[in-house]
């Protein structure tokens, strides 16, 4: 009964199939986590990501909107 399931999942990490589960599962293109952001009314709080900023925003009481974070390069 859980042989089956035991080879598909071994299946997985076969150095000869990795190319094939890269190929079907990569999802290319999106750089989203590795944008960065500022706040210029709150420069101490450095170049972040933009959940990390909102959150330290948050945390110590500054506006956190869209509008309160400019993106970098």
């Amino acid at each position: 009964m859980w042989e089956g399931a035991r080879q598909r999942q071994i299946g997985i990490f076969d150095p000869s199939r990795q190319d094939e589960y890269k190929e079907k599962y990569s999802q290319g293109g999106k750089k989203v986590a590795a944008q960065k952001w500022i706040d210029p009314q709150h420069p101490e709080l450095g170049e972040r990501s933009a959940a990390i900023l909102t959150r330290m925003q948050k945390r110590r009481g500054y506006p956190h909107g869209k509008e309160n974070r400019v993106r970098v390069g």
